[in-house]
C-alpha cells in the first residue's frame, strides 16, 4: 500500500486524481487551506485523510509525512493562471513557489517521491517547432509558466546534488469533469458556460490561437500509470500531439450544440502564446495512449456523460 500526500488536492485536476487512486489499493491524504472546500463526497472516500495545513507551514507538513509514512508527494498546487499580474506572481512567490523550495529540500533528505504538475501550455512560450519536445528552450511569457519554470529548475538543482526521486509532468491545456464553467481559465469551460448563459465570449487573437488540448480522464490515466512504473527523474509532456484553434473549438461546441456562440473580439494578448502543439513520443515510450477526440471529450462536458 502506497501513502500518497497531495498538495492542491481539491481542484478540478485534484478531484479526478482522488477518485482514480481511492480505488486502488492506497492512502491518500490531502492537504487543504480551506476544509470547507472538501465536497461530502470526498470526506466520505475510504482511505482518506483531509488535513487543514498551509504550504507555507513545513514543519508540520513534515509531522504529516513522517504520522502518516507518506512516500510520494503530488504537488498540484497553483493560484496563478495565464493573464495573472506582477501582483499575483509576488503572492504566490510568497504562497507557492518559496514554501515548494522548502518542501524539496525535506523530500529529497528523505528520499520521498516528488511528482510536479508544471504546464506544457505555458512554459515553452513561443516557438518555431510544430510540436514542442522536452529538450526545447523554455521561455515562458506569463507569470504562470514562469512560476512553473522556476519550481522545475530547483527540483533539477536539488537532483544534482542529491537523490531526490522526482518526475516532473508537462499536461497540455486540460479540460473535462470538474472543471468549473464560471471562472476565466480554460477555454472550452468559458466556452461552454458563455453558450449557456448567452453571454458574450471573448475571443483574443481573432481566434487564431493555437493550442493541445488534453481530457483530464486521459491526464489522470497517465499520471496513475507513470507512479504505478514508477517512472523517476524525468520530465514528460502529456498532451494529445494535435493543435486546434480557438475557432475550431467554437466550431466543434456549435455543431454539437446546434447554437451559436456570441463572439466578442478582441486583440491577442502578450502573455498568449501563438501556438503550443505538444510532442509526445517521449510518453507514448511509456504507455499504452490514445488521446480522447476534443468532440467526445466536449460532448462529455456538455451532457455529463462523465465515464
Amino acid at each position: 500500500m502506497k501513502n500518497i500526500l497531495i498538495i492542491g488536492a481539491l481542484g478540478f485536476i485534484g478531484k479526478n486524481l482522488i477518485e482514480e487512486l481511492q480505488s486502488k489499493n492506497v492512502n491518500l491524504v490531502l492537504l487543504t487551506r480551506n476544509l470547507t472546500n472538501a465536497q461530502q463526497k470526498v470526506r466520505n472516500m475510504n482511505n482518506v485523510t483531509i488535513l487543514k495545513c498551509d504550504l507555507q507551514d513545513i514543519e508540520n507538513i513534515k509531522n504529516i509525512i513522517n504520522s502518516y509514512e507518506i512516500d510520494t508527494v503530488i504537488h498540484l498546487a497553483s493560484g496563478l493562471i495565464p493573464s495573472s499580474d506582477f501582483s499575483d506572481f509576488n503572492q504566490e512567490l510568497k504562497e507557492v513557489i518559496e514554501p515548494t523550495y522548502k518542501l524539496i529540500h525535506l523530500l529529497a533528505s528523505k528520499n520521498i517521491k516528488f511528482v510536479y504538475f508544471s504546464s506544457g501550455g505555458t512554459i515553452y512560450g513561443n516557438t518555431d517547432s510544430d510540436r514542442v519536445c522536452e529538450t526545447n528552450a523554455l521561455n515562458p511569457i506569463n507569470y504562470y509558466g514562469y512560476s512553473k519554470l522556476l519550481i522545475e529548475n530547483f527540483i533539477r538543482f536539488v537532483a544534482r546534488n542529491s537523490d531526490l526521486n522526482y518526475l516532473i509532468l508537462r499536461p497540455s491545456n486540460v479540460y473535462g469533469r470538474y472543471q468549473p464553467k464560471d471562472r476565466n481559465q480554460g477555454f472550452i469551460a468559458v466556452a461552454i458556460n458563455k453558450l449557456s448563459t448567452s453571454s458574450p465570449l471573448t475571443l483574443y487573437g481573432k481566434g487564431e490561437i493555437i493550442r493541445d488540448y488534453i481530457n483530464v480522464i486521459d491526464l489522470i490515466n497517465i499520471t496513475v500509470q507513470l507512479l504505478d512504473q514508477g517512472t523517476s527523474r524525468e520530465v514528460i509532456n502529456i498532451g494529445s500531439g494535435t493543435g486546434m484553434s480557438l475557432n475550431q473549438i467554437i466550431e466543434i461546441i456549435e455543431n454539437i450544440t446546434k447554437n451559436k456562440l456570441i463572439i466578442l473580439s478582441e486583440e491577442k494578448r502578450l502573455v498568449d502564446t501563438k501556438k503550443i502543439v505538444l510532442n509526445i513520443d517521449k510518453l507514448n515510450g511509456y504507455v499504452n495512449y490514445t488521446p480522447k477526440s476534443l468532440k467526445q471529450g466536449i460532448e462529455e462536458l456538455l451532457y455529463c456523460k462523465q465515464i
